[in-house]
C-alpha cells in the first residue's frame, strides 16, 4: 500500500516539474542562477573567454528567444566579427565590366611579290617590301565590309601595284608557312569573319602574276629559307636535345671558312633559351655566353663553286661546296647528323615566329595539312619552274662539249668543273661520233637536245634499277666513289629549271622519299629489282602455316643476317613484320648513302624544295605519267609565219599548209613519230614543263631566196621548222619521212 502511495506522488512531482519547465519565465530564473555560480569560479582568462562566447551566441535580453532569431543573430555577429577582423566583404555578385564594341579595327597588311609565295616573310624580305611598299601598317577596316569590297579596298590603298587583271588570294601564317582559311561551303571571307580569324595576325595577300618589279634581290633570299617539310618532321618528334648534343661547338666557327667567297653567310643570334642543352654533351659544358650565333645560309646552296667540299662516305673530294651543310660538320659526322642539324635549325628559325600560347594549334593545323595536301594549295609546275628561271643569268655561259654517243660522261665532266655555275646558261656544243665538230651556236637547240639525251642515259645507268618508268636508286661502288648520284640530281634539277624534259622515270616510293623522308616510305613488292630476292619474298608472303613460313625463310638467313632482319619467329603473324623489314632494308636502307647525294642534287636552284612545297605539282614531272602528244597539241605549239595575202608565196605556202597538218594527223597512228617531229624542230621530243622559248615557228623555202631543199630544214637554236614547197601530198609525205629518218641531231636535214 505505501510502495502505490510513493509512485503515485512520484508521478505527481513529475507532472507539477513539468508545468514549471513549460514557462519561459521558470527557465531564464534558473540560466541566471547557474551563470552566477559559474562567474564564482577563480580562472579569469576562462571567464573572459565565457564572456567574449555569450557576445557572440547568447541572446541580450533575459528572456530565451525563438532558436530561429537566435540563430540569426548568431551569424550576423559572425559575419560582424569576420568584416572586422578580413576587410568588409559581401555576397553580393560583382558587376561585369562593359565590353565595348567598335565598328572597325586595324591589322597590316603584307602584299607577296609573286603567286609562289608561301613563306612567312621575315628580316631582310620584310625590309625589302616596307621599302617597295608592298606592307601597310595599320591598315582600318570596317567590319560590314564583304569580301568583294575587303579586296576593293585593299586594291586601292596598294594603288598602281596591283593591276585589274591580277586576281588576290588572301592568307594567314601558320608557324613559317602561309595557308589558306579553309572556311564552311559558301562562306566568304568578310572583314568580320576576318577580325576574328586572323586575330591579331597579319593578312597576307598573295597575287595571281608577279607584282615587284626587281625580283633578284627576292629570290637570292629566298635561298636561304628554312626546309618547311623538316621543320614539320623534328616539331612532332621528341629528338632536339639528342640533336643538339650531337653537334660539336666546332660547327659554327667552320661555316665562314666553307662558305664561297661571294656567298658570305648571314649570321643571327639565338637567345640561350632557344638552345636545348644536354647534360651528356661535352662540348658545351664551357661554354658561358648568353647567345649562340646560328648561320642562316647554312641550309641552302649558294650560287657560286669555288671550293671543294669533302664527302662523308668516304673521303673523296667532291665538286659540290655549296652545300655549307657538308663542311660545317666536322668530317667524322655522319649524313645523318648532318641531316638532324639541318631540321634543328630549321625548328629554331620556324619557332622564331611561333608565340607560345599559340604553339599547340598551329602544331595541329600543321599536322593537318601534312595529312590532307587540299587542290586549293595547288600552282601550276610551270609557274613555279618560271619563277626558279629567274635566278639564271644569260650573259654568262658554261660550256658542255658533248658526244651523242656518250653523253652522261660527257654531263659529268661538265657538272664536275670548276667553273660551272647552276646559275649560268648552258652552252652546248656537239660532235658526231666520228669527232667532227657542229658548227652551231647554242640558242636554245642544242641546251634542250643535250637535256633530252641525258634524262634519256640516266635510267639506263647502272645508278638506278627496276621497271622502266618506275625505278629506284641502285648501289654501284664505281658511282658513289665518283659523287655521280649528286650529278644525277642536279641533271633532273637543271633540266627542269633550263628549259630541258622532266625526268619522269623515278618510281612513287623514291618520289615520297623526297618529299617526306626515307623515314616514312612504303616500299612494296614492286620496287624489288632483284628477281632471285623477289620470288622469296613471294614465296614467304605466300605462306599459309607456320611450318611453311620457318622453311621458306630457310634459305634467306645469310641474306637475313646481313639486312639486320635474323630474328626467332614465333609464330604466322611474323611474317608481315618480316616482309616489311625485308622491303626496307632493300630498297631504303641499303642505298641510303646514294639516296642523301641524290638528294643533295636536287637541291641545286632550290628544285627540292618546291618539290617538298608543291610534291602533286610534281610528280607527274618525277613519276611516271601518260603524256600523249596529239596533231591538234603538236599543231597549235607552232605559229605559221605567211606572206602577204594575194602574193604568189602566200597562194604557195597555203598549198603546203594542209599537207603539213594531213602530215601530223597521220603520224597519231606510229608509235612517238609525233616526238620525233617535234624534236626534229626543236631539239625536245616532248613540251619542256617550262614551256619553250622562243615559242615554235614554221616558216617555207622559196626557191627565189636561193634555197631549193626539197626537204625540211630546222634551226632548233630559234626552234623554227621550214618546209619546202609541195604541189602534191606524196611528195610532201616522202620528203619529211625521209629527213626525220636520217636525222643525225642537232642540224639540218
Amino acid at each position: 500500500m505505501e510502495g502505490g502511495e510513493e509512485r503515485q506522488t512520484l508521478q505527481q512531482a513529475i507532472g507539477v516539474l513539468r508545468n514549471i519547465l513549460t514557462f519561459p519565465e521558470t527557465i531564464a530564473s534558473l540560466s541566471s542562477s547557474v551563470e552566477r555560480q559559474r562567474t564564482s569560479a577563480p580562472t579569469a582568462s576562462h571567464s573572459t573567454t565565457e564572456s567574449e562566447l555569450r557576445q557572440l551566441f547568447r541572446p541580450s535580453s533575459s528572456r530565451v528567444a525563438n532558436p530561429a532569431a537566435v540563430a540569426t543573430q548568431g551569424q550576423q555577429s559572425l559575419r560582424y566579427q569576420t568584416q572586422q577582423h578580413f576587410g568588409n566583404w559581401s555576397s553580393r555578385s560583382k558587376k561585369r565590366a562593359k565590353t565595348h564594341f567598335h565598328d572597325t579595327f586595324n591589322k597590316d597588311v603584307i602584299l607577296l611579290p609573286r603567286p609562289s609565295s608561301n613563306v612567312v616573310v621575315k628580316h631582310r624580305k620584310k625590309q625589302r617590301l616596307h621599302e617597295q611598299g608592298h606592307i601597310l601598317n595599320g591598315f582600318e577596316f570596317q567590319k560590314s565590309w564583304d569580301q568583294r569590297t575587303v579586296t576593293e579596298q585593299i586594291r586601292d590603298a596598294f594603288g598602281e601595284k596591283l593591276s585589274a587583271d591580277v586576281s588576290l588570294e588572301f592568307l594567314m601564317a601558320c608557324g613559317n608557312r602561309l595557308i589558306l582559311p579553309k572556311l564552311r561551303a559558301g562562306q566568304e571571307l568578310d572583314a568580320n569573319l576576318i577580325h576574328k580569324v586572323y586575330k591579331s595576325k597579319a593578312l597576307y595577300i598573295r597575287p595571281s602574276k608577279p607584282v615587284m618589279a626587281d625580283l633578284s634581290g627576292y629570290s637570292s633570299e629566298e635561298n636561304c629559307e628554312v626546309n618547311p617539310a623538316s621543320a614539320r618532321q623534328l616539331r612532332s618528334s621528341s629528338l632536339t636535345q639528342d640533336i643538339y648534343s650531337r653537334v660539336s661547338s666546332e660547327s659554327f666557327n667552320d661555316v665562314t671558312t666553307a662558305s664561297p667567297p661571294n656567298c658570305t653567310p648571314e649570321v643571327e643570334t639565338y637567345p640561350s633559351s632557344l638552345i636545348p642543352h644536354h647534360s651528356s654533351s661535352p662540348n658545351y659544358s664551357s661554354t658561358s655566353t648568353s647567345s649562340y650565333q646560328l648561320p642562316s645560309c647554312s641550309l641552302r646552296s649558294c650560287p657560286t663553286e669555288s671550293q671543294p667540299s669533302t664527302a662523308s662516305y668516304g673521303g673523296t673530294t667532291s665538286d659540290e661546296p655549296n652545300l655549307v651543310l657538308t663542311s660545317v660538320l666536322p668530317s667524322s659526322s655522319t649524313q645523318h647528323q648532318s641531316a638532324n642539324y639541318d631540321n634543328y635549325l630549321s625548328v629554331v628559325a620556324a619557332l622564331s615566329d611561333m608565340s607560345s600560347d599559340e604553339e599547340d594549334l598551329n602544331q595541329a593545323i600543321l599536322a593537318s595539312l601534312q595529312s590532307e595536301r587540299t587542290t586549293a594549295c595547288f600552282v601550276p609546275e610551270r609557274d613555279i619552274l618560271q619563277d626558279l628561271a629567274t635566278k639564271i643569268n644569260h650573259h654568262k655561259k658554261c660550256k658542255f662539249n658533248i658526244n651523242r654517243a656518250t653523253v652522261l660522261d660527257g654531263a659529268i665532266r661538265g657538272f664536275k668543273r670548276g667553273t660551272y655555275d647552276p646559275c649560268h646558261t648552258i652552252s652546248v656544243r656537239f660532235s658526231d661520233d666520228m669527232g667532227v665538230p657542229e658548227e652551231a651556236v647554242d640558242l636554245g637547240g642544242p641546251r634542250r637536245e643535250f637535256l633530252r639525251l641525258l634524262m634519256e642515259a640516266l635510267p639506263q645507268s647502272p645508278m638506278f634499277e627496276g621497271e622502266e618508268g618506275k625505278m629506284n636508286l641502285a648501289f654501284n661502288s664505281t658511282a658513289m666513289r665518283e659523287d655521280r648520284y649528286f650529278i644525277a640530281g642536279r641533271a633532273i634539277a637543271v633540266s627542269l629549271v633550263h628549259g630541258g624534259p622532266p625526268a619522269g622515270f623515278l618510281s612513287p616510293t623514291l618520289f615520297s622519299c623526297l618529299v617526306d623522308g626515307p623515314e616514312r616510305a612504303n616500299p612494296v613488292l614492286k620496287d624489288v629489282a632483284d628477281s632471285d630476292l623477289l620470288e622469296k619474298i613471294k614465296r614467304v608472303t605466300e605462306c599459309k602455316s607456320f611450318e611453311d613460313l620457318l622453311a621458306t625463310t630457310e634459305p634467306l638467313q645469310e641474306y637475313l643476317s646481313n639486312a639486320g632482319c635474323l630474328r626467332p619467329l614465333r609464330r604466322l603473324e611474323d611474317r608481315n613484320m618480316l616482309v616489311d623489314d625485308i622491303l626496307m632494308f632493300q630498297v631504303i636502307h641499303r642505298v641510303r648513302g646514294p639516296f642523301e647525294r641524290f638528294r643533295d642534287g636536287l637541291r641545286t636552284l632550290g628544285v627540292l624544295d618546291k618539290i617538298q612545297a608543291h610534291p602533286e605539282s610534281f610528280r607527274p614531272l618525277l613519276c611516271w605519267s601518260p603524256t600523249i602528244l596529239t596533231a591538234d597539241l603538236v599543231d597549235s605549239l607552232f605559229t605559221i609565219r605567211l606572206s602577204p595575202v594575194g602574193s604568189n608565196r602566200r597562194r604557195a605556202e597555203e598549198v603546203v599548209v594542209p599537207y603539213w597538218r594531213d602530215y601530223l594527223t597521220d603520224a597519231e597512228e606510229e608509235t612517238q613519230k609525233l616526238g620525233t617531229i617535234l624534236a626534229f624542230a626543236t631539239g625536245a621530243n616532248t613540251v619542256p614543263p617550262i614551256g619553250f622559248s622562243p615559242q615554235p615557228s614554221i616558216e617555207f623555202l622559196h626557191q627565189d631566196t636561193g634555197t631549193t631543199s626539197k626537204l625540211p630544214i630546222a634551226n632548233t637554236c630559234i626552234n623554227c621548222l621550214k618546209l619546202p614547197l609541195h604541189t602534191s601530198y606524196k611528195d610532201f609525205q616522202e620528203n619529211m619521212d625521209f629527213a626525220l629518218g636520217n636525222t643525225h641531231g642537232f642540224g639540218m636535214a
